[in-house]
């Protein structure tokens, strides 16, 4: 049985569009793991320490909602895109359609967990689109050719479903956060490992229908997605920690966020052979 089918086969009958639904059962524990934060110094530790359980909460809210705008922005996009190539493999078209399904629902249920966590966080939701999201955006609009904008939709999309994992994982492992946001996570992270599979054999598929000018652009657009993805947005720690009364300064050298890239650098070194 080839990746494809093995990936059709999966969404059949583990896909959590198929066979999950959230519950939020109410539990003592934060949000979110504040663990999870890249060092940072202060001088409200005491009121960073009185107010945890909101700042979770802040976190939790602003993770789902960027993933909702991750979906919305990049994965979506791409995979209309995709699907409309000729060049890509009719089983691929059909994994990109279940993966629509699967990011459409994590769209819904991620919203639903927005909508569980206001009931309990006291400070007004005001979000932001994320680094990345935002960098995405600044270079479609320098891009004048419309086929080319497409392409980086596409890099984005790849690099996004190709890293999450990673993040998924650890954040899908922490037993210190509520067990209902756990097992969100935890749904999550088990669509998207056959997500990246999907999305690898798309872009190979892209790449044979390209010419070589396009394939260049294609690769280099990758490698910045890739730089993008890597970024730590402060501004979004920076903001819910201010709301709360804590300034606090992070460390730019952290990386407990970084996503694992090595699925995207094998895909990069497809694209240059």
């Amino acid at each position: 049985m080839s990746k494809i089918d093995t990936a059709l086969t999966h969404w059949k009958n583990k896909a959590s569009v198929r066979h999950w639904y959230p519950q939020f059962i109410a539990d003592e524990k934060p949000d979110y793991p504040l663990e999870l934060l890249p060092a940072f110094t202060t001088s409200d530790l005491e009121q960073f320490q009185a107010q945890r359980a909101s700042i979770a909460t802040g976190l939790w809210l602003n993770y789902n909602w960027r993933t909702i705008q991750a979906e919305e922005h990049i994965a979506l996009p791409a995979i209309r895109f995709l699907i409309s190539q000729e060049g890509i493999r009719t089983s691929v078209k059909r994994g990109l359609m279940q993966t629509a399904t699967d990011e459409q629902y994590h769209t819904y249920f991620h919203t639903l967990a927005i909508d569980d966590a206001l009931k309990r966080y006291a400070l007004a939701f005001s979000p932001a689109l994320s680094v990345t999201v935002k960098t995405m955006q600044a270079q479609l609009q320098e891009e004048p050719d419309p086929f080319n904008r497409e392409l980086i939709i596409v890099a984005y999309a790849a690099v996004a479903e190709v890293s999450i994992n990673a993040f998924l994982e650890t954040l899908s492992r922490c037993t210190t956060i509520k067990e209902s946001n756990r097992a969100l996570v935890d749904q999550h992270n088990r669509d998207e490992a056959i997500h990246s599979l999907i999305f690898i054999e798309a872009t190979h598929d892209l790449l044979h229908t390209l010419e070589p000018q396009q394939a260049s652009f294609l690769n280099d657009a990758i490698e910045q997605a890739r730089t993008s993805f890597l970024l730590h947005d402060f501004s979004m720690y920076e903001t819910i920690l201010a709301a709360h009364g804590v300034h606090a300064r992070f460390s730019t050298t952290s990386t407990s966020m970084s996503r694992d890239m090595r699925g995207v650098d094998k895909l990069l070194k497809t694209l240059r052979a």
